[in-house]
């Protein structure tokens, strides 16, 4: 709902302020949403795995079969016949065994998300660097898309801080610093 609120006031203002093609373009845009994902997170780590050090291409085409296995997957433990899947879906003996370690690791299939999202960022790192094949590169690139998207929003945020207020970037940098640092 906050998106929501962020939007109304963005929209508000503008017209207020007299900004109406900015306004007009708030509206046509409308509310912005983040989607959250809603893979498992034995399912995302497994994507992480198969996207490994392949072109994106390759990494879609081996995870949409891999996909398959993992749904149609009822087995308790490693076994060779779904080593075989696997394989036939286009991993390598490393990225199985990768994947092997995370599908049948107990400990990673009962985390949910509101365990997930309650965890201080360090024990996250920790959790991620204790699981084989998830290294410090794969998580760096797993926060780097989240950090992407909200410089991204901070970018427009600045921006439209700017225009309502008819201040440069400059003192809008300031402003924002102090706000956020004598807020903690």
């Amino acid at each position: 709902m906050e998106h929501k609120k962020a939007y109304d006031f963005l929209y508000n203002k503008c017209k207020e302020e007299g900004h109406n093609e900015l306004a007009n373009h708030i509206k046509q845009v409308g509310p912005l949403k983040l989607k959250v994902s809603n893979k498992t997170f034995v399912t995302h780590l497994s994507k992480i795995i198969v996207g490994q050090q392949v072109s994106v291409a390759a990494a879609r085409a081996v995870w949409d079969r891999t996909k398959k296995v993992l749904k149609r997957n009822k087995y308790k433990k490693p076994n060779k016949n779904l080593d075989l899947q696997f394989k036939t879906a286009g991993l390598s003996r490393q990225k199985i065994e990768y994947l092997n370690g995370i599908i049948f690791n107990k400990n990673i299939n009962t985390l949910t998300k509101n365990k997930l999202n309650k965890m201080s960022a360090e024990d996250y790192f920790k959790l991620l660097i204790d699981i084989k094949g998830i290294g410090p590169w794969s998580i760096e690139m797993h926060f780097h898309h989240i950090e992407a998207i909200c410089v991204c929003i901070f970018g427009a945020f600045l921006k439209m801080r700017m225009l309502l207020f008819n201040i440069t970037l400059t003192t809008c940098i300031q402003y924002s610093y102090h706000h956020v640092m004598s807020s903690h």
